[in-house]
C-alpha cells in the first residue's frame, strides 16, 4: 500500500513532464522499458518487446559456476560415475583455501501489459504477472576437505586438516510474482517493484563454522573437532512444506543522456513447517584404530556410500524436529548503459534504420553465494532492423557478446542472440559461458538461456 501511494503521488509530476516532452515531439516511452526487470534469469536476458500492449513470454535457464570444479568432474560427481586420478588432478591444481560453487535453474511464464495511457490513475504503467519454479544452490569447501574426501587422510600424517568455512545450501520453490513498472518522466526515470508469494518445495543447509581433523604421525588415532549446524525439510504428510514472501525493487534513470539502473532482487525468506529436521552440534571426538579413508568413494563410485543421515549418525549428531526459516540469497547491483550511436535514450531504437548499439556495464553481488562481486560487460548490436516503430523487415535481430568475472566463478565469455519476426514473435537464446562448449576440461562454469515471447496486442 505504501508503494502504491508513492506511485500515485508521483503521477501528477509525471503527467506534467510527459506533456512538456510531447510538445517537443518526444515520446515519454522513448526511455523504453528495459530488459524485463522481473525475470529471474539474470542480467543476460535480452529485451522485452516494448511495442506490445500485452506480452506473453516463457523462459528457462540453468547455471553452474565454480572456481575449481571443472565440467567433466561435476558431471561424473552428479552421475555417480567413476572419478579417476586425472579428473582429480584437474580440480586439485585450481584449489584455493576456500572454494565456492553455485548452481540452479529457473523456469517461468510471464504476462505483462501496459495500463491505460489516458487514465488519470497511474498512467504509463506496465504490469507483470509471473509464475516461476526455481532452484538455488550454493556450496563452499576447503582444499583440505577435498583432499580428505578424494585422497583420504594419509597425506595429513602428523598434520591438521582444516574444514572450517565449508557449507552447503539448496532451496527449491515456486513463485507467484506481481510487478509494476512506472514511468515517472524522462527526468525522474522509471521505478519498478514486485512482490512475490513463495511456495517452498524443499530445502537443506549445513554450515561448518569450525572444523579440524588431526591425524597422528603413524595413524594410530584421529582427533576431530567441529561445530556443525543445519536444517533440512522432511517428507511428512503436510503438502505445504514452506511458505514465504519476497520483494524486488529497481530504479532506472538518466546520466549524461545515457541510462543507469540500481536493483535488489529476491529480498525475502521462506518459513518451513514443523516437520523439518535441525541439528546443532559442537564436539571433540577421539578415534583410535580408525583411518579416515576416501569417504565419498566406494570402488570409485561418487557419492554412493554416503547419505546425510549416515554422516550425522557417524559423527554422533543429535537431530531435532521443528520449523526453521531460510533467507533467499538476495542480489543487489547496478548497471550503466552507454549508447554508442544515435540520440541516446531520447529516440526509440526501433526507429533507426541503420541499427544501434550500446554497451552495458553491470556489477552485482548475491549474498551468501558469491565469492566476489560479479562484473559483466555486454555489447548489444541491433541487426537488419526496419525503418519505423511498427514497420519491420521480415526479421529483426540482436547479437550480444559478453565478458564477465567474479561471482562464484572465474573469467567467462558469453554470446546471446535475439530474433523477432514481423508479427513480433521473439526468440532469445545463448550462454554466458560459451567456452564450456569447446574447452570443457578448462571451464569451471556452464550456463544456457532460452526465452520465447509473443505480443497479443500492439
Amino acid at each position: 500500500m505504501t508503494l502504491l501511494l508513492l506511485l500515485c503521488s508521483l503521477t501528477a509530476y509525471a503527467q506534467r513532464d510527459s506533456l512538456r516532452f510531447a510538445r517537443q515531439g518526444i515520446l515519454l516511452r522513448s526511455m523504453p522499458y528495459l530488459t524485463n526487470p522481473f525475470s529471474s534469469s539474470g542480467p543476460q536476458c535480452l529485451r522485452l518487446n516494448v511495442n506490445a500492449s500485452v506480452q506473453v513470454s516463457a523462459e528457462s535457464d540453468f547455471y553452474y559456476q565454480s572456481t575449481a570444479i571443472c565440467i567433466p568432474f561435476a558431471q561424473k560427481l552428479a552421475g555417480n560415475a567413476f572419478i579417476g586420478t586425472h579428473d582429480k588432478a584437474l580440480v586439485e591444481q585450481r584449489l584455493r583455501a576456500v572454494n565456492p560453487l553455485t548452481f540452479g535453474y529457473n523456469n517461468e511464464v510471464q504476462v505483462s501489459w501496459t495500463g491505460m495511457r489516458d487514465s488519470a490513475w497511474l498512467p504509463h504503467t506496465r504490469f507483470t504477472l509471473a509464475i516461476k519454479q526455481r532452484m538455488l544452490g550454493a556450496s563452499a569447501f576447503t582444499k583440505d576437505a577435498f583432499n580428505l574426501a578424494f585422497y583420504g587422510n594419509a597425506m595429513y600424517a602428523g598434520a591438521t586438516a582444516t574444514l572450517s568455512g565449508s557449507r552447503f545450501q539448496q532451496i527449491s520453490f515456486r513463485q507467484l510474482l506481481f510487478g509494476i513498472q512506472q514511468h515517472l518522466g524522462l527526468r525522474l526515470g522509471q521505478l519498478d517493484a514486485a512482490v512475490s508469494v513463495l511456495d517452498g518445495m524443499a530445502a537443506a543447509d549445513m554450515t561448518l563454522p569450525t572444523g579440524t581433523l588431526y591425524t597422528e604421525t603413524y595413524g594410530e588415532y584421529l582427533d576431530l573437532n567441529y561445530n556443525l549446524k543445519g536444517h533440512y525439510t522432511g517428507s511428512g504428510s503436510n503438502p505445504v512444506k514452506g511458505m514465504g514472501a519476497a520483494l524486488d525493487l529497481g530504479y532506472t534513470g538518466t546520466w549524461k543522456r545515457n541510462l543507469f539502473r540500481f536493483f535488489i532482487k529476491d529480498l525475502g525468506l521462506i518459513a518451513w513447517n514443523n516437520q523439518s529436521t535441525g541439528f546443532d552440534a559442537s564436539q571433540s571426538l577421539h578415534y583410535e584404530g580408525v583411518q579416515a579413508g576416501n569417504l565419498l568413494e566406494q570402488a570409485g563410485n561418487g557419492f554412493a556410500p554416503v547419505t546425510g543421515d549416515s554422516v550425522l549418525h557417524y559423527l554422533g549428531v543429535q537431530k531435532q524436529t521443528g520449523s526453521f526459516q531460510t533467507w533467499l540469497p538476495a542480489r543487489i547491483g547496478g548497471m550503466l548503459r552507454l549508447y554508442l550511436n544515435g540520440n541516446r535514450h531520447r529516440d526509440v531504437p526501433e526507429q533507426k534504420p541503420n541499427g544501434y548499439s550500446f554497451l552495458d556495464v553491470l556489477i552485482s553481488y548475491r549474498y551468501h553465494t558469491d565469492r566476489l562481486p560479479w562484473v559483466s560487460v555486454q555489447w548489444e548490436k541491433r541487426l537488419f532492423c526496419g525503418s519505423g516503430l511498427k514497420s519491420y523487415t521480415w526479421l529483426d535481430g540482436w547479437i550480444m557478446p559478453t565478458l564477465s568475472y567474479g561471482g562464484a566463478g572465474n573469467l567467462d565469455a558469453g554470446l546471446f542472440f535475439a530474433l523477432r519476426n514481423f508479427k513480433g514473435f521473439e526468440c532469445s537464446l545463448g550462454s554466458g559461458t560459451i567456452q564450456a562448449l569447446v574447452l570443457q576440461k578448462q571451464s569451471t562454469s556452464a550456463a544456457a538461456f532460452l526465452r520465447l515471447s509473443l505480443p497479443l496486442s500492439k
